[in-house]
């Protein structure tokens, strides 16, 4: 069956990366213009941009309006800052990444599993979220434990190896994405409960208060879609040991059935992604901080309230 080319779902961003000097494919030599033009385009206009933003926040909130009005704004361009860095520190992690996404193990194998895989990559063109990528594997590695047929100790290797290969990817993907993830949901959450301040002194019926209302639902979205593919992810893999456990296992032989208790034992702890080894994103963590962007809501609530009686 023809390889599916995961790494076209990629082009675009890939093509991003590079216009901004971030991106060097691993099979390609380092060109002689690479380092000025990454400082021209990083060091001479996103950083010291980032910085001067900083700057005038600092020097400019002088009250809760104004503070909240300038942090959002500075905490979602620190956001892209940051995840340079991530990527260039970490840039062979990316590539290896990237190299993975053409082995033979993580490839669909028959015309069944291509529609598995062509359901789930018609969301993934959409919403690029790499547990969305390893949550297939799991699917693809689920369906060829359920339909194992010829209960040979062949076969078991390969389902241990799969399934070591996509621990390896995630392996990957969790040293380089679960620090993006770190600062994408500490600057959300602390920009949705600014946004959230910033909308309840705004006048209902002003563009403001519309502008406002997007840029917040846009928010409510950064935070919940890591959040809810990670916990997919996490469902998906905790399948793979209920897969083989549903194959016709009664007709194999004894030394295939205590193989399959070893692999079904090794495959059940489920996999769930780290942000910088600090917390585990899920749903649950997303619930936790709507519930703690509400109470810093009306902390600066009050805080603005004893300000105007100040005033007064």
């Amino acid at each position: 069956m023809k390889p599916v080319k995961y790494r076209e779902l990629f082009k675009t961003d890939i093509f991003a990366l590079k216009l901004s000097g971030l991106w060097i494919d691993i099979d390609k030599k380092r060109p002689i213009w690479h380092y000025p033009y990454a400082f021209v385009i990083l060091g001479l206009f996103i950083y010291p941009v980032n910085l001067l933003s900083l700057i005038n926040w600092v020097s400019t909130s002088t009250d809760v309006k104004m503070f909240a009005s300038m942090c959002y704004l500075v905490m979602e361009c620190h956001m892209a800052q940051y995840k340079s860095i991530i990527i260039m520190s970490n840039r062979e992690e990316c590539n290896k990444i990237f190299a993975m996404m053409d082995n033979d193990y993580l490839q669909p194998r028959n015309s069944s599993e291509l529609t598995i895989v062509n359901g789930v990559l018609d969301k993934f063109s959409v919403l690029k979220k790499w547990m969305s990528f390893i949550r297939l594997q799991f699917d693809l590695l689920a369906f060829r434990s359920q339909h194992l047929e010829n209960f040979t100790t062949h076969q078991i290797r390969q389902i241990v190896w799969n399934h070591h290969q996509i621990l390896e990817l995630f392996g990957l993907v969790k040293g380089v994405f679960g620090k993006i993830y770190f600062w994408q949901i500490f600057t959300t959450t602390v920009t949705f409960c600014m946004n959230m301040y910033l909308l309840s002194v705004a006048d209902v019926k002003s563009f403001e208060f519309l502008y406002l209302f997007l840029y917040q639902t846009a928010i409510f979205l950064l935070l919940l879609f890591p959040c809810w593919f990670a916990s997919v992810m996490t469902e998906k893999s905790e399948n793979v040991p209920v897969a083989l456990y549903s194959c016709n296992w009664f007709d194999a032989s004894e030394d295939f059935k205590k193989q399959l208790v070893y692999v079904m034992m090794r495959t059940q702890t489920p996999l769930m992604m780290l942000a910088n080894d600090f917390f585990y994103i899920s749903v649950e963590l997303f619930m936790k901080i709507v519930k703690t962007s509400m109470s810093y809501f009306a902390v600066l609530t009050n805080l603005d309230a004893s300000e105007n009686q100040l005033s007064i």
